[in-house]
């Protein structure tokens, strides 16, 4: 009979076969090249492929050895919760302003390949498999929509935003023709897929805003129903709903007079929003360029690295390695870690969106960047995928749960407060 390992060999392969852009946004390499179906008829196959493995896998929970014990817990919970959310039928409404397909669909180029033929060769590929990504994924919400279950109008109007701008003259895939014609390589198939790649943008955006965006309720998408939901993915465990919201609002409450008391440092006449205020707009406290910004932030990360290895913390040289980088245009502001590859040949990266800014304030990214980096996301992914003997396959691939996952990340960013490196 087959381990739990073994079992999550295989689910990692079938899963990277049946959802290529998370493959290569997880570091899973071999599908470089192929679209994933996000079709009704795509969500069906996972679904199907989850309930194949959920069976085999739940056979070996009461396992002896305690480390494929564990492996048969994490995996079997995962499915779960994907199994729950597919019957549920949230892959019919669930386009959202930060983290929907359509986001993968373009942030996925951004971690692919652009130094070899092979690389832009992938690139050219999946450009052109853009339309029916994003066609399959209009079909899905119009599953929804037939069932009167649409997404909450501000999500809709910021991925509208985004599509736009996808389609422009100024967008991402612009940006990428651009670096393939500082690669050296023939341009040609490079542009026509990217014009393939805008116009489908375009023709979604229209969807969105004369299709779904009629349809959507003003009021964002809370409350009891989806938290019930979002606490097995993000959190993995029960929780009393009621108390929690009541411990947010405390949490809320205790984290702005923390607030306060740190903008009395900074200048004790003015107020909190005064103090932002500076903080924003004061060019000695900004970086006057993108290229600056990330020069800041590369040197921070490279001072922790080099002070708290073989001093806090036991780092392989794949683990030194980390790239900081501005994100293109056309997608949700922000900040945000993706991991290396598995065979660690795709150094960990942080990708700051800044939109239009281009003189940077420090102030906020200090702190966002050992959580983003070291010794926040970077570290815990890097320790994950190095367990190879603890921690199956799909467990150090797949497997995040926001609890850990972000917790460890705001652990990091007190750690480096307390070791004084927020002064």
């Amino acid at each position: 009979m087959s381990s739990p390992f073994d079992i999550a060999d295989r689910l990692t392969e079938a899963y990277a076969d049946l959802d290529p852009l998370e493959a290569t946004i997880t570091g899973i390499a071999g599908r470089e090249h192929l679209p994933t179906d996000f079709s009704p008829d795509g969500h069906h196959a996972r679904a199907d492929m989850f309930r194949t493995f959920r069976k085999e896998m739940g056979a070996h929970l009461g396992h002896d050895d305690p480390v494929q014990r564990f492996a048969a817990e994490v995996v079997t919970g995962w499915l779960d919760t994907r199994l729950a959310e597919h019957d549920a039928g949230k892959w019919t409404w669930d386009v959202n302003h930060i983290y929907s397909p359509f986001q993968w669909i373009c942030d996925v180029f951004d971690v692919m390949d652009k130094e070899t033929a092979q690389g832009w060769s992938d690139i050219t590929a999946r450009l052109e498999s853009v339309p029916f990504m994003l066609e399959g994924f209009e079909q899905s919400l119009r599953v929804g929509l037939a069932d009167g279950r649409v997404n909450a109008r501000r999500q809709i109007e910021s991925v509208i935003e985004q599509a736009r701008e996808s389609a422009g003259d100024e967008s991402r895939f612009v940006a990428l023709l651009e670096e393939a014609g500082k690669a050296g390589v023939d341009t040609l198939p490079v542009a026509d897929a990217v014009q393939k790649a805008r116009a489908a943008c375009g023709v979604f955006a229209d969807f969105l805003s004369d299709v779904l965006l009629p349809e959507a309720p003003d009021a964002d998408g809370a409350g009891l129903e989806r938290y019930r939901m979002g606490v097995d993915r993000y959190i993995g465990v029960d929780l009393d709903l009621e108390e929690t919201y009541a411990w947010g609002w405390e949490e809320v409450r205790r984290l702005r007079e923390e607030m306060d008391r740190t903008a009395a440092q900074v200048d004790p006449d003015k107020t909190l929003a005064e103090v932002i205020e500076l903080l924003e707009t004061d060019p000695a406290r900004s970086a006057a360029t993108r290229e600056e910004f990330v020069e800041f932030v590369s040197a921070i990360q490279d001072q922790a690295i080099d002070q708290l290895d073989e001093t806090h913390f036991d780092l392989t040289p794949e683990m030194k390695r980390i790239t900081v980088n501005i994100a293109p245009p056309g997608g949700p502001l922000g900040a945000w870690y993706v991991g290396p590859s598995e065979d660690w040949s795709r150094a960990g990266s942080i990708w700051y969106a800044p939109g239009s800014r281009q003189s940077l304030p420090y102030w906020q990214e200090v702190s966002t960047a050992y959580h983003e980096g070291f010794p926040g996301h970077h570290l815990q992914v890097c320790y994950a995928l190095a367990e190879q003997e603890r921690l199956s396959r799909f467990h150090r691939m797949y497997v995040w749960y926001s609890g850990a996952g972000e917790g460890w990340a705001l652990y990091a960013e007190r750690l480096m407060d307390e070791l004084g490196y927020f002064e």
